[in-house]
């Protein structure tokens, strides 16, 4: 079996107090966890600026404190190279670069230039990448090529956008780097505690490499994001119950499903060559009318035809109305 990851610990740091209650109600943690890491946020870029924006600096001994009562190594997020040095010479093994900096590719240069010069035994263990606050998968893999040069192991962190889980963004992702592991952040796609299990199973199924999750001794009374984080129990409870998939090795029932699902694909795509080319005489005879290509009503109640279509057939409507407007599109640079 492949060994997982666990990264586990607060939002943010609130107090010594709060990370000593973390530390008492430690886990027994499965077997299949081969590397575990202890997290906690310090500086919390939050879009309100009244809002709790973390301790800062004199959080991280207590940060590491923490991680070495219970005998793991500690991560936290940086945001500028201020952080950086600060987490040098405080010891933190791991970092991760956020939502709000991995969409931005000048801030992550910066991230690196700076890790460049630091002595190679100074470097963080190894470097997270959380995918940007835009579904855009290039600005995502380029953050983490912008770190590749480091020469130190770089992680994905799928958390979503908007508790969205946006898995196309992360399956592509994957398929274009699979060399790096991914992990999934079930707290911040869910932004609701009671899905956290649900979302992190999920992940074993789709066979990621991890999981990193929000924890915190009271949830109700936490400084920010109160909502998605999960007591030392819960977690507890979680991973007792977590199955983690052992083989990929299709069975003939899947193989026979697969023939089936390749045959239909192989349909789809004839039907949509015809498709496009009605399309290509469309446009022809609209050329010849003098009328313009996009005709948005019509579009309009295509797709709320198809939607209740789908309705009738279970399908999502945010699905069907997705596809359509990917057909429309290439349907309307044919006519072009």
């Amino acid at each position: 079996m492949k060994e997982k990851i666990l990264i586990f610990g607060p939002c943010a740091v609130e107090s010594e107090q709060q990370l000593a209650e973390i530390v008492a109600g430690k886990c027994i943690l499965p077997d299949f966890f081969g590397q575990i890491i202890f997290r906690g946020g310090v500086w919390k870029p939050r879009t309100s600026p009244q809002t709790f924006q973390g301790i800062g600096d004199k959080a991280l001994p207590w940060l590491k404190n923490a991680g070495q009562k219970m005998g793991y190594p500690v991560a936290t997020e940086v945001a500028n190279t201020q952080h950086i040095q600060a987490c040098v010479e405080a010891g933190v093994d791991y970092c991760w670069i956020g939502a709000r900096t991995s969409v931005n590719p000048i801030l992550v240069q910066e991230l690196a230039d700076y890790w460049q010069q630091i002595p190679r035994e100074q470097l963080p263990k190894g470097i997270l990448v959380k995918n940007p606050m835009a579904q855009d998968v290039a600005l995502w893999m380029g953050a983490v090529e912008r770190l590749q040069t480091l020469g130190v192991p770089i992680w994905a962190i799928h958390r979503g956008i908007n508790h969205k889980a946006c898995w196309g963004m992360a399956f592509e992702f994957r398929q274009k780097k699979h060399d790096i592991p991914m992990l999934l952040d079930p707290s911040h796609i869910s932004g609701d505690a009671q899905m956290v299990a649900q979302l992190a199973q999920q992940a074993m199924d789709l066979d990621y490499d991890g999981l990193m999750i929000e924890v915190h001794p009271h949830p109700t009374e936490a400084l920010s994001d109160a909502k998605q984080q999960i007591t030392m129990n819960q977690l507890q409870t979680l991973l007792n119950t977590l199955i983690v998939r052992t083989t990929n090795t299709p069975n003939k029932s899947m193989l026979e499903l697969r023939e089936q699902i390749d045959e239909i694909d192989d349909e789809l795509w004839n039907l949509l060559v015809k498709r496009l080319e009605l399309s290509r005489q469309i446009g022809k005879i609209k050329k010849e009318n003098n009328e313009p290509i996009l005709q948005v009503n019509r579009l309009d109640n295509i797709i709320q035809q198809r939607i209740e279509w789908g309705k009738k057939h279970q399908l999502p409507s945010g699905f069907v109305e997705q596809m359509m407007h990917l057909i429309h599109e290439q349907s309307v640079e044919e006519q072009m």
